[in-house]
């Protein structure tokens, strides 16, 4: 399942802002991105494996804008936007501590956007999204499910 959702991230641990512009961004983010992933979960069927309550689900989330993020600023640029990825597919937790579950495999990707693909917003800022790509995946026979470890299984 693939979807996009059009949310503005940018480098928060080096960002020195007010904590109220802080909060509101994270507000829009977390509003944008929960609307967007219900509305792709409703268009799949009844029995897709997405839908399972505790179907392991690798989720790639793709940073799309004019310039890129270091790679140890890009996972809290995304960290409000996992939350709420999260709190919908595992309904029922606290809000910010599903995405903690085992089930769900995290990663990231950035790329820089393609002309024409970006809009210039009012204030002169180029604005950004965000390309989500969920799947089912294949626990290796090797893994124990539910805490990473590796162990050796006797043939």
């Amino acid at each position: 399942m693939q979807y996009t959702i059009d949310v503005r991230t940018i480098s928060e641990s080096n960002t020195n802002e007010h904590w109220a512009v802080r909060r509101k961004r994270r507000k829009a983010q977390a509003a944008l991105t929960t609307m967007a992933t219900r509305q792709a979960l409703r268009a799949l069927p009844e029995d897709h494996p997405l839908k399972a309550e505790d179907a392991p689900i690798n989720i790639l989330l793709r940073r799309v804008a004019t310039r890129s993020l270091d790679s140890d600023n890009l996972p809290p640029a995304m960290k409000q936007i996992q939350d709420s990825i999260a709190d919908v597919l595992a309904p029922g937790m606290r809000p910010g501590m599903a995405d903690g579950l085992l089930r769900f495999c995290w990663d990231y990707e950035q790329r820089r956007g393609r002309k024409g693909e970006l809009r210039k917003l009012p204030d002169g800022r180029m604005e950004s999204k965000v390309e989500v790509e969920m799947s089912i995946y294949k626990i290796p026979t090797n893994v124990e499910y539910g805490t990473g470890r590796l162990f050796n299984r006797p043939e």
